[in-house]
């Protein structure tokens, strides 16, 4: 065996080296069991509230390989502790004197007095000695360092146990230090998340960018592999995949998920408290245990993002390595991190609102004059790289003015009401854009849309040879802007005749003009005024009929008739 101050040196260095708790106790473990020339080392941590114990390091004569703790199953107390369950220390009733009164306690297999439980315990995990010392620190037993066995019924000296209660000490300092460390690691973790968190909230980035932000601090923070971020949609009763940090397997974006599927989040929204999801839980259902397992995730927390007394989603960190508990600090963390997303989509969503405000119009819901221009830009350009045509439609309703004098100004706001659901309706969703252009007037911006079918769309052949634009023409609308104009034109003829009330005792009509772009890569303004002209035509010959603006016609008085 070493000298007393060699050991004490060594484990004073090991202390010193390095404050992470799992490195600190297995060296101690081994330091002390070669130390003292026995067969095991081990070391556990007390908590007196619970009076439980629970495996911290391990260390084995036969299975150290030099490189940390080993856990062997012929050692009595590592079956249990190794896989971090905590245990009673009347499991062996030389444990409780230890720490319960904080007495160095040493069993021999020979004892005569030796009570049968022991001696089961010892024989079950062939023990002949075993000697027990508490980590005390500051009045509080902390841990339990103990020294096992198994070749002979050794009798340790009273310098031995001496130097035993010293390097006890010193365990129990390095346990406290470790602890004070991963507070302050914790702390710090914590600190640099939420400021990271707020810090995205206070930028000028999107809600997206925020959102990322959102989902790696928390990851990061809470030291789990993975997070992902859902918005809740309240009347679909539904959960739309925002963002995701790290493993995790992201449903696609922007497809709903029925909240019914995903029970942790349904408890989080419902309850509005933070869950706790594990595969082995029995209260999770069998289709989510699934769903768990085939991706690899065996832990979720799902943390309700809540703002204003809203529910807006909620944030799930997910852990792959096993079926983890959080403790009541990371709960808090946690819980804040959660309060930072939820103000961002709040936040986010309120920004979308007044976007959507600021391009709609109020009596209609179309998009405005302001949006049409962005969107003439964007296609202009896109005409400009790839030679696409795309094709505008302005309207206005026929004799509109004589219309709201006759029957009054609530009759006039219905039928534009009228016309602009005849709009929505027949046009492509989410491709055409459809806007009130202002008044009784109305504008439809076709992409990829031209005057002609596309076996008449050719342009000259030195244009045509180019590849990019060979397969613009490729991709055209079979739909003419003429035809469409006519069927929108029909369309509100039809209803506006079937929808007489009343308060509306007359039909509604429309008149239309048709611009589109050309080789001579019109400007948005010169589309807008194009159209303009062959609208303009179009009531000069009658209304309620479609003209259309050709490039000849620049040069010319008057629109030609479609």
């Amino acid at each position: 065996m070493k000298d007393g101050q060699t050991i004490i040196a060594e484990i004073g260095a090991t202390i010193a080296s390095t404050l992470e708790i799992s490195d600190v106790m297995s060296t101690i473990a081994r330091q002390v069991g070669e130390a003292f020339g026995v067969y095991s080392c081990d070391i556990h941590r007390y908590d007196a509230d619970d009076d439980l114990l629970t495996y911290l390091a391990f260390w084995d004569l036969e299975l150290d390989r030099g490189d940390g703790p080993w856990v062997c199953e012929s050692h009595h107390q590592v079956s249990e502790q190794a896989a971090g369950e905590p245990f009673h220390p009347d499991v062996r009733p030389s444990f409780l004197p230890t720490v319960r009164d904080g007495e160095i306690v040493e069993v021999h297999r020979d004892d005569p007095d030796l009570a049968p439980t022991e001696a089961s315990e010892m024989d079950r995990w062939s023990e002949k000695s075993t000697l027990d010392a508490p980590l005390q620190f500051d009045g509080r037993i902390i841990g339990v360092l103990g020294l096992v066995e198994t070749r002979s019924c050794r009798r340790f000296t009273d310098d031995e146990r001496e130097l035993f209660s010293q390097v006890a000490v010193l365990a129990a300092i390095a346990i406290h230090n470790a602890d004070l460390f991963g507070q302050l690691d914790q702390q710090n973790r914590s600190f640099q998340s939420l400021l990271g968190a707020s810090r995205a909230l206070t930028s000028t980035v999107g809600l997206d960018e925020t959102l990322q932000v959102m989902a790696r601090s928390a990851a990061e923070a809470l030291k789990v592999p993975g997070c992902a971020i859902y918005e809740f949609i309240q009347p679909d009763d539904a959960l739309i995949p925002r963002t995701s940090f790290g493993h995790v397997v992201l449903e696609p974006e922007n497809i709903p998920i029925a909240l019914s599927e995903r029970s942790g989040d349904r408890w989080a929204l419902e309850r509005r408290e933070i869950i706790l999801e594990r595969v082995a839980d029995e209260s999770v259902p069998q289709t989510v245990r699934s769903a768990m397992l085939a991706v690899g995730e065996l832990t979720h927390l799902h943390v309700p993002l809540v703002f204003g007394g809203r529910t807006l989603g909620t944030l799930v960190l997910v852990e792959t390595s096993g079926e983890r508990e959080f403790s009541s600090y990371e709960l808090e963390l946690a819980r804040g991190l959660g309060e930072h997303a939820a103000a961002a989509l709040h936040a986010g969503r309120a920004y979308q609102a007044m976007q959507l405000e600021a391009l709609t119009d109020g009596l209609t819901g179309l998009f405005n004059y302001r949006h049409l221009r962005n969107r003439l830009k964007e296609e202009t350009a896109r005409y400009r790289r790839y030679r696409t045509p795309f094709s505008l439609l302005m309207l206005d309703v026929d004799d509109f003015k004589q219309f709201n004098d006759q029957f009054g100004h609530q009759a006039g706001d219905e039928a534009l009401v009228l016309i602009a659901r005849v709009l929505r309706e027949t046009l492509r969703t989410d491709i055409d854009v459809v806007c009130r252009y202002g008044g009784e007037e109305f504008a439809v911006l076709l992409p990829n849309t031209a005057l002609v079918a596309q076996e008449d769309a050719r342009e000259p052949a030195a244009a045509a040879s180019n590849k990019a634009h060979r397969g613009s023409l490729e991709n055209l609308r079979t739909e003419t802007a003429p035809a469409i104009a006519e069927r929108l034109r029909a369309a509100v003829e039809e209803l506006g005749r079937d929808a007489v009330t009343p308060l509306r005792p007359q039909a509604v009509t429309i008149s239309i003009g048709v611009s589109c772009t050309t080789a001579d890569s019109l400007t948005p303004d010169e589309l807008v005024a194009a159209a303009d002209k062959a609208l303009y035509l179009a009531k000069r010959l009658g209304k309620n009929r479609v003209e259309t603006y050709r490039p000849s016609d620049a040069h010319t008085p008057e629109a030609r008739p479609a």
